[in-house]
């Protein structure tokens, strides 16, 4: 109690950092705790939808490569007939 009147703190933060100090140490009292804690969330996939998936991805990126062909000579053709012009 002397202590938080004498820095002008309240009381319930000074026990607070004492429970820190007494569980963690030092260290403790030097991580950041404010807001929720975060929780990593599980995403667990069965084998056959991460089959699915792996599988969907595959196709994604070989229509991504298509397309991107494609556009190509599109734009190969284009200049072609501006060449023409």
């Amino acid at each position: 109690m002397e202590t938080a009147e004498l820095y002008g703190i309240y009381h319930k933060r000074i026990c607070d950092w004492e429970r820190i100090y007494l569980q963690d140490g030092r260290e403790g009292l030097l991580m950041e705790r404010r807001g929720h804690p975060k929780t990593p969330q599980k995403v667990g996939f069965s084998p056959e939808q991460e089959n699915d998936l792996l599988a969907e991805v595959q196709q994604l990126r070989m229509e991504n490569e298509y397309l991107k062909k494609l556009n190509a000579l599109v734009l190969k053709e284009e200049q072609q007939n501006r060449k023409r012009k």
